[in-house]
């Protein structure tokens, strides 16, 4: 919304007003806020699952130390003491 305002206040006539003269701008105006939507739209989305992509990550890294962790336990008190380990690690 603010990028409409400047465009209308510096690049239309009547310079420095927000006064639109000309009606073709109406339809300038309605593609750059559609843009702007679809725009924001795409933004948010690729950042959520950016966000998702790395809890994954967080999740199949400590799966793998733990499977690590896991061929080296002796007994069962040490198999219980490294998933205990692991998925307090993981939940934070």
């Amino acid at each position: 919304m603010v990028s409409l305002l400047l465009f209308n206040w510096f690049f239309t006539k009547p310079y420095f007003t927000l006064k639109v003269h000309d009606m073709t701008y109406f339809i300038t105006f309605a593609i750059m806020m559609f843009t702007s939507i679809v725009t924001s739209t795409l933004t948010t989305k690729v950042k959520r699952a950016a966000e998702i992509a790395r809890e994954r990550e967080r999740e199949s890294n400590a799966l793998y130390q733990m499977t690590n962790h896991l061929t080296d336990a002796e007994d069962a008190e040490a198999i219980a003491r490294i998933a205990v380990t692991t998925t307090s690690e993981v939940l934070g």
